[in-house]
């Protein structure tokens, strides 16, 4: 967990995304512990449980990988290698549909390399993870060089490497043989080495999360109400029997605005995503800007200080200059 929490730069550097992941999976093993022990009724429980429990990007759009599998298990007893390519299918679109605006380098290129790796048939089910896993080591390392703000930061995406343990995990549980779990940390890069960025802003934004139960509009509908009000995430995922909504916004009273149009809200969570990526800043020392919203200054100087108080000094000094590089992503160590 804390490895994936480490690598966590995209959209938003706010260091949670192994945490939330871990947590949507808890909720999910939780709900199939209580059902009746078939597979139709386990895949169907934990993507319930999945669905309740998700937290953030990254847990949302893993709820929605483990909606493929009940899906594609909805009828069967038993799991061959056509159901699991089914469900990798379903995985890859559910995953996409819940993202608003969908980025390269991130858990979705796990999704789509699943469904490819799937679609090359192995003789059993076993031999088809192996294959999956297999995939997943290669797609893990795209995401560092296809994302430009993995790339600045020297990372492999955080919740693709979520999904790729997720996977491995699934191949240990058949095998019964672990798996050499491999660290995968940062790029050394040198401190303070600027590099552009294409995450949009998230200043001054809130983390808004809650559940819509019971919801009385379509799920693509109150998604593109909420899109008005979104900064750079607004997921929106569900059925007719409860609704998952996580947006980053700077206006949270609109977003739950909207959601009290479409049924009973609950498990509100409303945190300040400014406070998140300063404690993400200093647990790893991984800094990430925004995007520029003005011309860069024609001067600029760099304060060197001992300590993190003189630092926080210099910072509060000098926002103006530290507005004009809002275009840059600096890894430091």
């Amino acid at each position: 967990m804390d490895e994936v929490n480490a690598l966590n730069v995209y959209p938003v550097p706010d260091g949670d995304t192994g945490t939330n992941m871990l947590h949507t999976m808890r909720s999910a093993v939780k709900y199939a512990r209580g059902c009746d022990g078939t597979l139709r009724g386990v895949s169907a429980a934990a993507a319930q449980g999945a669905l309740m429990g998700a937290r953030g990007n990254s847990g949302v759009i893993l709820s929605q990988v483990i909606r493929g599998l009940k899906e594609a298990f909805a009828d069967r007893e038993q799991a061959s290698v056509r159901e699991i390519r089914r469900s990798a299918e379903l995985a890859r679109r559910y995953a996409h549909d819940a993202v608003s605006a969908p980025a390269p380098g991130t858990i979705l290129t796990l999704t789509v390399a699943m469904e490819d790796a799937a679609a090359n048939e192995g003789k059993d089910v076993v031999e088809l993870f192996q294959t999956l896993v297999s995939a997943a080591d290669r797609a893990i390392v795209r995401t560092r060089e296809e994302n430009p703000t993995n790339r600045a930061a020297g990372v492999v995406d955080a919740g693709a490497r979520g999904l790729q343990l997720i996977l491995e995990g699934v191949l240990e549980s058949f095998t019964g043989k672990a798996l050499p779990l491999t660290r995968i940390a940062p790029l050394a890069m040198p401190a303070g080495q600027p590099a552009m960025s294409q995450a949009p802003s998230w200043e001054g934004a809130y983390d808004v999360q809650f559940l819509v139960q019971r919801p009385t509009r379509p799920v693509a509908k109150v998604r593109e109400e909420m899109l008005q009000f979104g900064a750079d995430c607004v997921l929106v995922v569900g059925d007719e029997t409860v609704m998952k909504v996580h947006v980053h916004t700077l206006k949270p009273d609109e977003i739950i605005r909207i959601g009290l149009t479409a049924g009973r809200v609950a498990d509100v969570v409303v945190e300040d995503l400014d406070a998140m990526t300063a404690e993400h800043e200093r647990a790893t020392g991984i800094v990430v800007a925004p995007p520029s919203r003005g011309p860069a200054a024609p001067i600029g100087v760099v304060a060197v200080v001992p300590g993190d108080g003189f630092a926080a000094v210099a910072r509060s000094a000098a926002s103006r200059h530290r507005s004009a590089r809002r275009s840059c992503v600096a890894a430091r160590r």
